[in-house]
């Protein structure tokens, strides 16, 4: 281990994990020592990299398929003979070649911070604010875990068209110099999570109503965030269970504003709300039958003037009419006597607008985080049949999404399409890559039947 970050400690010679003695432990051990001891610390870099033995492959993976390949590492065997009094001596023989990877993984996000215009047509501009890391793993393994190599060292998806391959679990580019040594990189390993069996360790994830990213790095391409590895078999491969990246954008100059019936195309000022609001409440049946009954002949209820609108508060998210009445104008236009105005009013106002506030103009957008992506994990929703969004074979998905230590997530906003969520949305049980489901249908309205019959009384 280099950089310990108070992982291990000597305590009057007894090596340490937490108050877990780890003296002759094996790995496994060692890890699940680790993992208790964690606590609420989920990184390993503020003491400079933790880094510690790193998995390797004898046979390179790519185009060929690495089926006799095996694992090298993670312990490193030292040569006794070689152990020597002075550091001259050792430097002049060592011991041993120690490969080593850093314990967690590293993010930069770049994008445009100028102003940029969405392009869904609406005209919208919007700026970069930046991003923060989220859903990111509260526990790591000291040593990668590789139990099942052997299975997904075969991997290549059947979706890379006719006659190409790519087992992308191994690297092809060799890591060391020696022909008689060559070593590849192994792209996987199984978190505790993996197959979510250990569901009550739990992912670190903000998102729900009012969930917003307070401070962000910046989206220069250089600045960094780093988390433990996160990674899952197919079964699990679910937005739940995977980290993401939220990016914020600022819309309307950092003003506050609305949006209406989930139309993310215009934005609307709450001055223009609230009249909206008004204007749907007379349109309700209910209250306009009220209305009928109780406002003087010859006048009319009108929604730019004779309402005041109040709203639930004012947390980014969704928001919901509180009050709406009449105001002096709009009293002034009732009968004498005229019945008590409805009680449910801002009931009934609900039922007919539905309203999104973005506060200080902030929307935001969850990315998360692709291990092999498209290139080699490539995924459309003409491959798949049925319900299916992954299908059942690992082959073709598995590591799709994901967060390896030692790797290095670079990601490029290019674009923004349209309008974000104006809160930071909560994580689902659903799989990242959607696949939507429309019917068409034609409608014949067919005339009308009409049975006639006549009758004395």
């Amino acid at each position: 281990m280099l950089n310990h970050n108070g992982v291990l400690a000597v305590d009057n010679g007894v090596l340490k994990v937490g108050r877990t003695d780890v003296t002759g432990k094996n790995l496994a051990e060692l890890n699940d020592a680790v993992k208790a001891a964690i606590g609420t610390n989920y990184s390993w870099h503020t003491a400079g990299w933790l880094m510690s033995n790193a998995i390797m492959s004898d046979v390179p993976g790519g185009s060929a398929q690495p089926s006799g390949a095996k694992v090298v590492g993670p312990l490193t065997e030292i040569d006794a003979d070689k152990i020597k009094k002075t550091k001259g001596e050792a430097d002049a023989s060592p011991a041993a070649v120690i490969y080593v990877e850093r314990a967690e993984a590293k993010v930069t996000v770049k994008g445009s911070s100028s102003l940029g215009t969405v392009t869904n047509g609406s005209g919208l501009n919007y700026t970069l604010e930046g991003w923060a890391l989220d859903n990111t793993n509260k526990t790591n393994k000291l040593v990668r875990d590789v139990a099942d190599f052997n299975t997904w060292k075969l991997y290549s998806s059947s979706k890379l068209g006719a006659g190409s391959s790519d087992y992308r679990f191994i690297g092809n580019t060799s890591i060391t110099s020696a022909p008689s040594a060559l070593m590849y990189r192994v792209y996987w390993g199984d978190d505790y999570n993996y197959s979510g069996t250990l569901t009550e360790t739990g992912l670190t994830t903000v998102g729900g109503a009012a969930a917003t990213l307070p401070t962000v790095k910046p989206a220069d391409g250089t600045t960094a965030d780093y988390c433990f590895e996160n990674t899952t078999d197919l079964a699990n491969m679910t937005e739940e269970n995977l980290t993401r990246v939220i990016v914020k954008a600022k819309f309307n100059n950092g003003t506050s504003f609305y949006t209406v019936d989930g139309d993310r195309s215009a934005i609307w000022t709450e001055a223009n709300v609230k009249k909206e609001a008004a204007a749907r409440l007379l349109l309700d049946v209910t209250f306009n039958n009220w209305a009928k009954n109780n406002v003087k002949s010859g006048e009319t209820l009108s929604s730019e003037t004779d309402f005041d609108v109040t709203f639930t508060d004012k947390a980014a998210g969704k928001r919901t009419i509180k009050t709406i009445v009449l105001n002096a104008r709009g009293q002034g236009k009732l009968k004498t006597g005229a019945a008590a105005y409805p009680a449910d009013a801002a009931t009934l106002a609900n039922n007919h607008i539905k309203l999104e506030y973005y506060a200080n103009g902030m929307s935001y957008y969850p990315v998360y985080v692709k291990h092999f992506g498209d290139e080699q994990t490539p995924w459309t929703e003409d491959d798949q049949t049925g319900n299916t969004v992954y299908g059942s074979n690992p082959s073709d998905y598995l590591g799709r999404y994901g967060m390896l230590r030692n790797n290095w997530y670079d990601i490029t906003v290019n674009s923004v399409k349209s309008l974000g969520d104006p809160n930071v949305v909560e994580v689902t049980d659903n799989p990242v890559d959607k696949k939507d489901a429309y019917i068409s249908v034609k409608i014949n309205v067919l005339s009308w039947a009409k049975r006639s019959q006549s009758v004395d009384l």
